[in-house]
């Protein structure tokens, strides 16, 4: 089912992955989504792959960015080419819902990825 929904391009994809208020630190499962995500990227390898960090509750980019760069520095770890890959952080300026409880502050708190294929 996750597979399937990465098949999906130019269309961003949220990942189940959750982040430590303020850090770039994985929270409870969130990795399991980054190893589909790489074996998805390794099953297709004309496929590419932009990460987007996002962060809740105030602009902090250089957060956001840290997020996108640790679900790429994991996948080139789980042998994905860096080529196939990019990163970028965009702050809170894409807020998925609106902030009114930790709940919804975790949904703004996430990365998301858009594939194309590189031919």
């Amino acid at each position: 089912e996750r597979m399937a929904a990465f098949a999906q391009e130019e269309k961003a994809i949220r990942l189940k992955i959750e982040f430590v208020g303020g850090q770039d630190i994985y929270v409870g499962n969130s990795e399991q989504d980054v190893i589909l995500l790489a074996d998805y990227l390794l099953q297709n390898p004309t496929k590419t792959a932009v990460i987007r960090g996002h962060v809740c509750c105030f602009n902090d980019l250089p957060l956001s960015i840290l997020r996108a760069k640790a679900v790429y520095r994991d996948l080139m770890y789980l042998g994905v080419h860096p080529s196939r890959l990019s990163y970028n952080g965009y702050g809170n300026t894409m807020p998925i819902t609106e902030e009114v409880d930790e709940e919804t502050r975790q949904l703004n708190r996430r990365v998301d990825v858009i594939f194309s294929n590189s031919n």
